[in-house]
């Protein structure tokens, strides 16, 4: 079944929409050009970071295999605007066999195949993902919509591919958010507008697309503390250990209060969710 999918009229400007993307992809490539320890993020890459964004995806696949009782050997991934591939290694340590990671740089994704050399990696366009419609088991996504001129484009190109799920983590539009009061981000001298969803705005984008469809639409709000992690950064000297464990008292205290209000954005979409669910993973399982 094809699904439509709204482009924004028929006198958009690609060579405008192009120019962007393409700056994103430089502005990326000149990051990981320039940062040799990417191949050893798991020991030396802000790993209390790191930790804390899978924490975001834990929370997701918990959702979701609440939703869909399964293995996670069943079930093929493509994660969309995967980077250099933090978020394909923390998939196969879950396991996940079949993963396959893609980002619109080509140093992003050379890195990822040197990091995971046992998963798949491609150059891949999030607003045209040249795949056909439902071939994926489940399309996923972290922090990276909000890097696209388009990003419900970048959504829709997601259900489209998807054929039983997508996990969406990005910024939320909600209070804390907007106290921050961050509209625009910088990479390598690019200007990055924040793109910020809701649940209103992820059930929208995927019934106007699907339409009467059988589906399942959840969202959770999770805190993302980065200021929290830069200022024991600053105190602490980047000693990873220390940082970490104090992530956890303020998880276990201030965002045990505030988490419900948080300020990322976990959405979970579930097509057909009382039917039965059969995995495409592939065999090779190494």
């Amino acid at each position: 079944m094809h699904f439509p999918c709204y482009t924004g009229g028929v006198n958009r400007d690609a060579n405008l929409e192009n120019g962007a993307k393409d700056r994103q992809a430089e502005a990326f490539n000149k990051r990981y050009s320039a940062a040799d320890d990417y191949l050893e993020f798991l020991d030396t890459d802000d790993v209390a970071r790191v930790r804390l964004r899978d924490q975001l995806i834990t929370k997701a696949l918990d959702r979701l295999f609440e939703h869909v009782p399964s293995s996670p050997k069943d079930w093929s991934v493509l994660i969309v605007c995967g980077g250099v591939g933090k978020e394909a290694s923390q998939l196969r340590r879950a396991g996940f066999f079949d993963v396959t990671n893609t980002d619109f740089s080509p140093a992003a994704v050379e890195i990822s195949m040197q990091r995971e050399p046992t998963l798949k990696h491609r150059r891949l366009d999030a607003e045209n993902i040249d795949l056909p419609d439902e071939s994926i088991d489940l399309v996923l996504v972290q922090a990276g919509l909000h890097h696209l001129p388009r990003p419900v484009t970048g959504f829709n190109e997601m259900v489209r591919v998807a054929r039983k799920a997508v996990i969406v983590i990005e910024p939320h539009s909600g209070l804390i958010t907007r106290a921050l009061g961050q509209e625009f981000e910088e990479e390598e001298g690019e200007i990055n507008y924040v793109f910020r969803w809701d649940h209103e705005l992820l059930e929208q984008a995927t019934k106007s697309q699907i339409l009467e469809r059988s589906v399942h639409v959840e969202t959770l709000r999770a805190l993302f503390h980065a200021k929290v992690y830069t200022t024991l950064e600053r105190v602490l000297g980047g000693d990873q250990a220390r940082i970490l464990r104090g992530m956890k008292v303020f998880d276990a205290t201030a965002g045990r209060v505030l988490g419900p209000m948080g300020n990322s954005f976990i959405g979970l979409v579930v097509k057909d969710p009382h039917e039965p669910f059969v995995g495409t993973a592939s065999a090779d399982k190494n």
